[in-house]
């Protein structure tokens, strides 16, 4: 991927104050997944995640759905 991304390094500072406090738990979860994965299956992940959504909402809501309290994922991502 050009240029390349390191999902892990990005970031908004203050981010609390752009999100509620259950938008900014599913991010916070996400960054924990995604932190655990080499770059490049990171950003793979992420891209695959926003493919099969239409929306930051429903994208949030996958995220939920799929993501563990302790941030963990299934053995394929999910």
């Amino acid at each position: 991927i050009f240029p390349a991304v390191d999902v892990v390094a990005s970031g908004t500072r203050k981010e609390e104050i752009l999100m509620g406090t259950e938008e900014l738990n599913i991010v916070w979860r996400l960054r924990r997944v995604l932190h655990a994965l080499e770059p490049q299956q990171a950003l793979e992940l992420l891209l695959e995640k926003m493919k099969g959504t239409k929306s930051n909402v429903e994208f949030l809501m996958q995220i939920q759905k799929t993501t563990t309290s302790e941030g963990g994922t299934s053995a394929n991502g999910n």
